[in-house]
């Protein structure tokens, strides 16, 4: 999961179009691919669903969710810098993007409400920088 943020001091929501989460608001994320860095995952999904190049700067939270196969996995919740600013969706499996403050994202209509904590986290500059990371977890 990617927490990023713009010079106004928001942070990017996306808007889910996938079944069953049609129309709620996520942080950029998704799974992670076979050989895959949890770091490597979070770029990648930011490209993905946002059209993004991001890096990855520290993280922020790691969080329990359950997943749509109703497993109970952990979330890892990075803060990433990007390069360039034009967005693009899908209008598929992303249907729209807002950049918003925290505190108007805590209100919004968020896909899982663990989402709230790790806005909350980065609120409250709680992202530990990248250098502390284990080998296992730091970018490519």
């Amino acid at each position: 999961m990617a927490v990023i943020e713009n010079n106004d001091g928001e942070i990017l929501l996306l808007q889910e179009g996938k079944e069953g989460i049609r129309g709620n608001w996520d942080l950029p994320g998704g799974s992670l691919d076979k050989g895959e860095s949890i770091t490597g995952c979070a770029v990648r999904e930011l490209e993905e669903e946002a059209g993004l190049e991001g890096q990855v700067e520290g993280i922020i939270a790691v969080v329990r969710e359950i997943n749509s196969d109703d497993q109970d996995v952990l979330v890892f919740a990075f803060e990433l810098s990007y390069k360039q600013t034009d967005i693009e969706v899908d209008g598929e499996e992303i249907l729209d993007y807002r950049w918003v403050k925290p505190q108007r994202a805590l209100n919004m209509s968020l896909r899982l409400d663990n989402r709230r904590k790790v806005i909350q986290a980065f609120q409250r500059d709680q992202v530990v920088d990248r250098s502390v990371l284990h080998g296992d977890l730091r970018p490519e």
